[in-house]
């Protein structure tokens, strides 16, 4: 799945961008939730720029 490749979680972490293929060097995508009751808004990453941003909220404390 794609999402994994962005974004990978499991209790306790988020990993982002742990399997990116070359050909999405750069992108945008929202709406993603994530393990841990996790959700990321949108995510926008540049590898050439070296930048990724990605605002997240938890239902859990």
């Amino acid at each position: 799945m794609l999402a994994e490749a962005l974004i990978y979680s499991r209790p306790g972490v988020l990993e982002i961008l742990p399997a990116l293929p070359d050909q999405l060097a750069k992108g945008t995508i929202t709406g993603v939730r994530a393990r841990g009751r996790i959700r990321i808004h949108s995510f926008a990453w540049d590898l050439a720029a070296r930048t990724a941003t990605l605002p997240v909220t938890s239902a859990v404390n």
